[in-house]
């Protein structure tokens, strides 16, 4: 699909009244939802990752913002281990058949898995406590509360100014020996619908040009590493470990209180 035309579907998306629900019809009807086993591999190749930088996972809270449609990432990291979550999201989301969907996939690629559910708020009997519409920015949740802190795609959607109100949020949920764990995707998303676009197209257009290029239910912040890992260090954290992608197109960063 031409990434122009997908533009002003998502401009048009945007004006309308409940607009995430109408962008997740759209999602479902281009083969979206429920997600490719190609895309769950990636998504638990992601978990694996965060896993193999918090530690222990036994009687440790992980907190997620940015769960998702189908809550895939918090099932896998569930399934690896870490049986009390705590999960965000700005907008209530996530969705009691497609979750089901995802918990009954899993075994099919060797990992444990919840029951199906009837409803969300039996997540909790599984230790996951499901919070939204909620705001990563204050969260009301206490300081030091939270053993790990992981986000998985999703800070690239997130205007700067917000994005340094998250970090300084984090660090004061995150427990003093706790880790934060960030796998933050720089392409330009527009590329995963048009394959004649580069990865980096976005790089070409002026804030003015971008604006108009930009809508707010695909929206893009354009930061480079070098921004996230500056704005962590300026919260209060100490970065362990920055893992970029080859090519750029994306970077794992990990982070304790410094």
């Amino acid at each position: 699909m031409d990434w122009r035309f997908k533009v002003a579907l998502h401009w048009l998306i945007s004006s309308a009244p409940l607009n995430h629900r109408i962008q997740f019809a759209f999602q479902r009807l281009n083969g979206s939802f429920p997600v490719s086993d190609h895309i769950l591999e990636e998504i638990i190749g992601n978990a694996r990752r965060h896993a193999a930088v918090l530690g222990a996972a036994e009687n440790r809270i992980l907190f997620e913002f940015g769960a998702g449609w189908d809550l895939a990432q918090p099932l896998v990291m569930w399934a690896l281990g870490y049986r009390r979550q705590v999960l965000i999201d700005v907008r209530r989301l996530s969705q009691v058949w497609l979750v089901s969907d995802m918990a009954q996939r899993l075994p099919n690629h060797g990992l444990a898995s919840i029951r199906r559910l009837k409803r969300l708020a039996e997540l909790s009997s599984h230790g996951i406590k499901y919070l939204a519409p909620a705001d990563a920015r204050a969260t009301e949740l206490a300081a030091g509360s939270v053993d790990y802190i992981v986000s998985t795609n999703t800070l690239e959607h997130i205007p700067f100014r917000d994005i340094v109100k998250i970090s300084r949020e984090c660090r004061r949920i995150l427990a003093d020996e706790g880790t934060l764990s960030w796998i933050i995707d720089y392409q330009d998303h527009w590329s995963y619908a048009d394959p004649s676009l580069d990865r980096f197209n976005f790089r070409r257009y002026s804030e003015r040009a971008w604006r108009f290029l930009n809508p707010p239910t695909h929206w893009q912040n354009r930061l480079r590493h070098a921004d996230y890992v500056t704005l962590l260090e300026d919260s209060g954290f100490h970065i362990t470990r920055a893992e970029v992608y080859p090519g750029e197109v994306g970077a794992h960063i990990v982070a304790r209180k410094a």
